[in-house]
C-alpha cells in the first residue's frame, strides 16, 4: 500500500502523478490522483489531519522504484510504502530517507 499525505492539508484540490518503474526503467504503473479529507476532527484528539491518497500496489517486480509528481503548485507532502507477506503477514515499511 502506497500512501502520500498533504503535509499542509490544502483540501482535495491537490493532485500528485504516480509512477512505478521497475529498476530496468520500465514504467509499470501510472496514475494520477486527488487528495481526500482524512475525516478526522481536532477534537478526536489528533493536531491535525492531513489529506491523505492510498493506492493498493499489485506490481509484481522485486524491486521498484516509486516517483511521485506533485501536479499542485508549492505542494509539500510526505510517503511511505508498506509491503506484506502474504505468507508469514510480516510488515515492512519504506519511508522516506
Amino acid at each position: 500500500m502506497l500512501r502520500i499525505f498533504d503535509v499542509d492539508d490544502t483540501g482535495d484540490a491537490a493532485r500528485v502523478e504516480i509512477r512505478i518503474h521497475s529498476l530496468n526503467g520500465t514504467l509499470l504503473h501510472s496514475e494520477t490522483s486527488a487528495f481526500t479529507a482524512s475525516g478526522y476532527l481536532p477534537a478526536d484528539g489528533l493536531p491535525f489531519a492531513p489529506s491523505s491518497i492510498e493506492i493498493p500496489l499489485s506490481v509484481r517486480a522485486e524491486s521498484v522504484r516509486i516517483d511521485i509528481i506533485p501536479l499542485t503548485p508549492d505542494l509539500r507532502f510526505w510517503a511511505y510504502a508498506s509491503i506484506t507477506n502474504n505468507v508469514t503477514q510480516h510488515v515492512t515499511l519504506v519511508t522516506p530517507p
